[in-house]
């Protein structure tokens, strides 16, 4: 779920994703397979402003 309210978070996680998948094809020659799980919204209190 994106949101206007939090433009830093989702800057950091497409920035992290793109850092997983440069380091995956930079290890494919080796053999090491790199795997990036991005989860989906976990309803918490700190996503309800608690």
């Amino acid at each position: 779920m994106i949101s206007a309210e939090a433009p830093s978070y989702h800057a950091a996680k497409a920035g992290f994703s793109n850092y997983l998948e440069g380091l995956a094809l930079a290890l494919k020659p080796s053999g090491v397979r790199v795997t990036n799980l991005r989860f989906g919204f976990v309803d918490t209190k700190m996503a309800k402003g608690l």
